[in-house]
């Protein structure tokens, strides 16, 4: 069977699904399902960042790195459990050393089944990072938290500076997203940013992604003069509201497993886990990505 790989910066409807029927197979084998983000994925991407390796027509071996840090990339990196260990996995990786060393990336964070490769990882010398919870709504939970009345609106132009600072103050170790991407994200037609007021003035804001099958909230950030009010539970049900009046049940979200503040309002707005996985970074001297046994990269 012919063996083929290949680098594209947006992925087709049948290379969508490609990826969907491999997630499922490795989440029946794991137990668990790996982030890839479907609602970036499906989208342009100015570098050719997703990797397929194919078996004949089927798809066998996918990675996508995410260039949310300022020097390091987060990696999904799947193959299907009948090709493990054949290698597949490092030619994937070699395949975007390009476009890492282009981007100025240090250290790669690699998502995983919760604790399932961890004696593994730590004895190439990968590292803890941290663990996230993937929720989904339940419309038929009771709700313990209940919002107070809030003024919120779609996000316009001139909102920009404030979502960027928003982000800069609320997400301290990710990179900064530029101006550019928010002016993208106001124009996307499957992006809806809600923003919060008070006295006028923006103070709160959050993203809701329409996917094929799900909502995806992400980004909710107040700033730190304007919490303790309600406002990012406010801002959730905002979002939560405007999937259902669409008849869009399935609104998901991720969050640390460490952040019990954000996982006790995501439970109580009638969210509960479906889902989990941890990161491991690099070592930090691993700058030329020489990972030894794993990558065979030297």
């Amino acid at each position: 069977m012919i063996m083929t790989i290949k680098r594209v910066s947006l992925l087709s409807s049948p290379e969508l699904a490609d990826v969907d029927l491999l997630l499922d197979e490795c989440k029946r084998t794991d137990g668990h399902f790996l982030p890839v983000y479907r609602h970036l994925i499906d989208k342009q991407h100015p570098l050719a960042c997703n990797v397929l390796y194919y078996q004949g027509t089927e798809l066998i071996g996918y990675l996508r790195p995410y260039f949310f840090f300022v020097d390091a990339c987060e990696i999904a990196l799947m193959v299907s459990p009948r090709y493990r260990r054949q290698g597949i996995a490092s030619r994937m990786l070699q395949e975007i050393l390009p476009i890492l060393h282009e981007e100025h990336i240090k250290k790669l964070i690699f998502s995983t089944p919760p604790r399932l490769q961890q004696t593994w990882l730590s004895s190439l010398g990968f590292q803890y990072y941290e663990s996230e919870y993937h929720m989904q709504y339940d419309p038929h939970k009771k709700v313990t938290i209940h919002t107070k009345a809030a003024p919120i609106r779609g996000a316009i132009t001139a909102d920009i500076p404030t979502l960027c600072k928003i982000d800069e103050i609320s997400f301290p170790k990710k990179k900064v997203d530029p101006e550019t991407l928010f002016q993208g994200l106001l124009c996307t037609p499957n992006c809806n940013i809600f923003v919060l007021t008070q006295h006028n003035e923006v103070v709160g804001k959050a993203h809701l992604f329409t996917e094929t099958d799900r909502v995806r909230i992400t980004d909710i950030g107040v700033l730190p003069e304007a919490r303790g009010q309600g406002f990012g539970s406010a801002l959730i049900k905002k979002c939560i509201n405007h999937a259902l009046i669409r008849n869009k049940t399935r609104i998901v979200l991720d969050v640390e497993t460490t952040n019990e503040n954000a996982l006790k309002l995501y439970n109580g707005l009638g969210f509960n886990v479906v889902n989990s996985h941890d990161y491991w970074i690099t070592p930090e001297d691993a700058v030329d990505f020489g990972l030894g046994p794993m990558l065979k990269i030297r």
